[in-house]
């Protein structure tokens, strides 16, 4: 059977589910994840299905704050859920239209959405939550998914086909089109500079270098397409140079259906594990694998890798 502790409020539950009749994979992973069509949060561990727990919430972004804690992206701000059972165990709301946030080793948050206007605001919150800054994004940049910082300080932002690097006064110091993407959903930078996006509709991952010149894409090829390629959200870097990629395909529930929620690749481009259980879940667009990481630390991918922040 597979066990779901399922949080509402006022209400703790604890619901049984029929184990898909498969076997077990070569490769297993357990992670957190926020699922866009099924409008919740989730945790999946498959060793230890005691674990699993799912939360009723709109969200999008996802960082793991040490402490035991997950954070997520809400419309109105963000929560802090306990990694044990999913329950909420920090809420800060007030502000409006917000897909993406970030928090630092210093405490800080970054919130990043529209603030009330149509243009993109990246607002700064000190550790105690109070508003500090607030960045008014370049204009020529219209559209936000997820924000991620860089090691020298600086924002990465996907913005339809274009993907842009803001300083802290929003002026944008670097961009490039990437052909093929639309509504990128998400970038990194790389160690080497380089750095890896996720397409958003062009349903690919493309690594890039500084004058933009794709070095490498995952997904594109035959031997690495899955089932109902539609449009490639979050991703993770794992340690081992393994990405794991969100496989989104609509706004609607059974959608799910499809195809893979979930794809792996090997540093070689290879397509080694894909996750789908439309019955678990929805259309993932954020993931973050736990395999390894220790959750009582804050962790970052500030050099590409999600790993603890230094």
């Amino acid at each position: 059977m597979r066990s779901w502790l399922t949080v509402t409020a006022g209400m703790v539950a604890l619901v049984l589910w029929a184990a898909p009749g498969s076997g077990a994979e070569a490769i297993q992973h357990g992670f957190v994840a926020t699922d866009e069509s099924g409008q919740q949060v989730l945790r999946v561990d498959p060793a230890h299905p005691f674990r699993n727990w799912r939360v009723p919430l709109q969200a999008r972004d996802l960082q793991l704050v040490g402490n035991e804690r997950l954070l997520v992206s809400v419309l109105s701000g963000y929560r802090e859920l306990s990694l044990a059972d999913g329950t909420v165990v920090r809420q800060v709301d007030g502000f409006d239209r917000i897909f993406t946030a970030r928090r630092t080793a210093a405490g800080h948050t970054f919130l990043g959405g529209y603030g009330g206007t149509t243009a993109i605001q990246i607002i700064e919150l000190g550790p105690d939550d109070k508003p500090l800054a607030t960045i008014a994004v370049d204009p020529l940049v219209t559209d936000i998914r997820l924000m991620r910082l860089t090691p020298t300080g600086t924002f990465l932002l996907g913005s339809g086909k274009d993907l842009c690097e803001v300083d802290r006064a929003g002026r944008i110091v670097w961009k490039l089109t990437l052909p093929d993407a639309n509504h990128i959903y998400k970038a990194v930078r790389l160690p080497d500079g380089h750095t890896l996006a996720a397409s958003g509709y062009g349903a690919f991952l493309a690594e890039l270098a500084p004058d933009g010149a794709v070095v490498r894409t995952l997904g594109k090829s035959e031997n690495q397409r899955v089932k109902a390629p539609f449009f490639f959200a979050d991703f993770q870097i794992l340690a081992n140079g393994h990405i794991v990629v969100c496989n989104w395909m609509g706004h609607q529930r059974e959608d799910s259906r499809k195809g893979p929620q979930l794809n792996e690749y090997d540093a070689a481009g290879n397509l080694v594990w894909t996750w789908h259980d439309a019955e678990m879940a929805g259309c993932l667009h954020g993931i973050i694998v736990l395999d390894g990481l220790d959750t009582a630390r804050l962790h970052t991918d500030l050099q590409g890798v999600l790993a603890p922040a230094p």
